[in-house]
């Protein structure tokens, strides 16, 4: 899935590229701590996604997340 993720990001595919980044994000959070580095990592790319996509305000959703996570740690 990161490599298709990745593939889509590439070809400037950002709303096919900000679901798999979302499925990566599920499938972390699953099976890791929220606090593991992969599950943080997604956050970041679910935000630059959605970045790229101008959905500013839930770019910022999911940054202010991944930040709580961090603060806690």
């Amino acid at each position: 899935l990161q490599e298709m993720r990745g593939a889509h990001e590439a070809l400037d595919q950002w709303d096919r590229a900000e679901l798999l980044a979302l499925e990566l994000l599920k499938t972390y959070s699953e099976m890791l701590p929220k606090e593991h580095g992969l599950v943080l990592g997604c956050y970041t790319q679910v935000a630059r996604c959605r970045l790229r996509q101008k959905k500013f305000s839930e770019a910022e959703e999911v940054l202010r997340e991944a930040l709580a996570v961090w603060e806690k740690w």
